[in-house]
């Protein structure tokens, strides 16, 4: 397999789905391009995580797995499903690490360990992508309505996340002063 075929090189390229070129600045290409960042960050945050992460390891995988499936979904104009099970996954994991987290009634400033400031730039990212899906979504209707969810479900996993990392790394949270 080529890694350039040169094809693009006159702002246009094709989506699996379509029949026709599509313009590179499209909002569809826009969004997909927004998940492709989002699935590379967590991919490095699967990364730099210790191996005692193990179960957390896995389920960043599985998160990227999903994402795929949501740009699937995307480029195929729903052809390809996304459903609840993607969101459903993401639910169990955040009451999971939030059993052991202390109840938080305050903002926080993100850092503290490399791993959950890597959870935090994802998890921004994560809110634009969402931004960008539901604008998209007003002007496509064959969105599934699951995709908003999990991303927005998604967000809040990598908030938890971070701090679940923090907390097993035995580092405090910054609080935000106001």
């Amino acid at each position: 397999m080529k890694v350039y075929s040169g094809n693009g090189d006159n702002g246009k390229t094709f989506a699996p789905g379509n029949s026709k070129r599509v313009d590179k600045d499209s909002c569809m290409l826009g969004v997909i391009g927004d998940l492709d960042e989002l699935q590379s960050w967590i991919g490095f945050l699967e990364s730099v995580l210790e191996n005692r992460f193990s179960e957390l390891k896995s389920q960043l995988i599985s998160i990227q797995q999903s994402l795929y499936n949501l740009m699937s979904h995307i480029s195929t104009k729903g052809s390809v499903d996304f459903n609840e099970k993607h969101t459903k996954m993401l639910e169990e994991s955040i009451n999971n690490m939030e059993n052991e987290l202390p109840d938080l009634n305050y903002f926080i400033l993100p850092g503290g360990s490399k791993e959950a400031s890597v959870a935090h730039i994802a998890r921004t990212i994560c809110r634009r992508v969402e931004r960008n899906t539901v604008k998209f979504s007003k002007e496509n209707n064959w969105l599934s309505k699951n995709a908003i969810a999990f991303l927005n479900r998604l967000s809040s996993y990598l908030f938890a996340l971070a701090l679940y990392i923090n907390r097993q790394k035995g580092i405090e949270e910054r609080r935000a002063k106001q």
